[in-house]
């Protein structure tokens, strides 16, 4: 695979084309949660839906990903400097930099 389907059905499973056909009216059916189970919210919850994409699809977008992406992103590393922290004068009321290792 030498880039991404354009169309997004093109990477579902045989299950994942049934779902799309039902237009996603099912989802918890699929799911295997109860449709009034809710967080509270009004909101359908996220669903965890395994084996809607097709695996080998799955498999070849992983590999283009692994040979494609390092080109596009690089390594970042950044410390919280240490005289933000020795310079507090209260515990918790002042503000440090973002700090973020990838």
């Amino acid at each position: 695979m030498g880039k991404f389907p354009a169309e997004f059905a093109d990477m579902l499973s045989a299950r994942g084309q049934v779902m799309l056909r039902q237009g996603f009216a099912d989802t918890a059916r699929f799911a295997g949660w109860s449709a009034n189970k809710d967080t509270g919210s009004g909101q359908t919850p996220l669903a965890f839906l395994p084996g809607m994409l097709n695996k080998t699809w799955a498999k070849q977008a992983r590999h283009l990903l692994d040979a494609t992406m390092p080109a596009h992103v690089r390594r970042i590393e950044s410390r919280i400097p240490p005289e933000t922290i020795s310079g507090m004068r209260r515990n918790y009321t002042e503000r440090l930099p973002k700090s973020m290792r990838i």
